[in-house]
């Protein structure tokens, strides 16, 4: 009988310790993004926090060719579609990122001499900038365009 009550004890306190175990909650992850774009070259930092805090999230990639992820910052290789998830035990939260090819800009500065202050425009490779809307009056000139060195500026031209 006292073993019997032995055994009793020891199979109660396993019970009572795993339904205690098994009531505990699972850590969680809050991610603010689930969309991202890049452009090649970019980096993003992941906006997540997790409970509790001392929570170890590993992170994972679709295809590592597109993407490359430490510690929930990313950087764009190249580019293309796929996934990053957010990995806590067997769970996984997923963030799409798309990656775009880089843009490339072009700087047009205007030089008004002395007659007027024209501020550099920034305009994607290959787009078009507008005509500045600057007065050119000064007294005893004649305004004859914008040019480019020799050549007189086109505004319907893309610019390369």
């Amino acid at each position: 009988m006292k073993l019997f009550k032995k055994l009793f004890a020891i199979i109660s306190a396993f019970i009572i310790g795993f339904v205690l175990t098994a009531c505990k909650d699972s850590p969680t992850i809050t991610i603010k993004q689930t969309e991202v774009s890049l452009e090649v070259g970019e980096t993003l930092t992941i906006d997540y926090t997790v409970d509790p805090v001392e929570t170890i999230v590993m992170w994972d990639i679709d295809d590592q060719t597109i993407l490359n992820v430490f510690e929930g910052k990313v950087t764009a290789l190249k580019e293309g579609k796929t996934s990053i998830y957010a990995v806590i035990g067997k769970n996984k939260y997923e963030v799409k990122v798309t990656v775009l090819p880089k843009t490339e800009t072009v700087t047009v500065r205007f030089d008004a001499s002395d007659v007027a202050s024209v501020e550099p425009v920034v305009i994607e490779k290959g787009g078009k900038v507008s005509l500045p809307n600057v007065n050119l009056v000064k007294s005893g000139a004649v305004v004859l365009g914008w040019y480019w060195g020799e050549r007189k500026c086109d505004f319907n031209s893309a610019i390369n």
